[in-house]
């Protein structure tokens, strides 16, 4: 019924987004979110049409573009980068890996089973082969994920971890009278804020890369 209490509301909800300037996309994404909610309260609700989708054209990153960004990056960013650009995967997955994941993914490369020994002398071009449930898929069914990542992203992934365990951690120690030391438990890319013991946030690397686009913007232009 096009006169129900809850049309209503969603329709000046739409209007709202639309004084706002939002894309069909994310108004989409929001009453699919509203009806997300409803219906798990066992609110039954009609058929909705989403609108068209006018989401830009992505626009593919050149070799060059790409160099330009890992250069500008601290290496556990790098890391970040060419893990996921090898592997294919989303960030919210990569982020949720501990070191005993990376130290399963390369253990035909090595015979390590304490982590600091691993980092310390892991050997070089590893590559990893990683089997996960990917959180967003995983409720269509699409429960396992296999993929391998490259030599290039373990090196970066072993020079980071080896820059905190031998630099950040006794410097950082030092300065708080508490050792820190790495455990299999702790998070594979991590959080500065968080001394590299916790989890770095989707939100705090998206931010960060959105930084660096806009530094991508500008170097372009000043190439033109």
């Amino acid at each position: 019924d096009p006169s129900s209490f809850i049309n209503i509301a969603i329709d000046k909800y739409i209007f709202l987004c639309r004084e706002r300037g939002n894309s069909n996309t994310n108004i989409n994404n929001s009453i699919m979110n509203i009806r997300a909610v409803l219906n798990f309260n066992s609110v039954m609700l009609p058929r909705w049409q989403p609108f068209d989708d006018d989401t830009k054209d992505w626009e593919l990153l050149t070799k060059e573009d790409i160099i330009f960004v890992l250069n500008d990056c601290n290496l556990m960013h790098r890391a970040l980068i060419t893990f996921m650009l090898s592997t294919g995967m989303r960030i919210g997955d990569c982020l949720k890996f501990r070191i005993r994941d990376f130290m399963k993914a390369t253990e035909d490369s090595h015979e390590f089973t304490d982590v600091n020994e691993f980092i310390d002398n892991a050997p070089d071009d590893m590559i990893g082969y990683w089997e996960l449930e990917p959180k967003k898929t995983k409720r269509y069914g699409h429960i396992y994920y296999q993929s391998c990542n490259s030599a290039e992203s373990s090196n970066l992934i072993l020079q980071n971890l080896r820059r905190l365990k031998n630099e950040y951690f006794p410097s950082k120690s030092s300065r708080i009278h508490k050792e820190l030391t790495f455990s299999k438990d702790d998070y594979l890319f991590a959080s500065r804020n968080k001394l590299y013991k916790g989890e770095l946030a989707v939100k705090s690397a998206s931010e960060y890369y959105a930084r660096k686009n806009k530094k991508l913007r500008a170097w372009r232009i000043n190439q033109i």
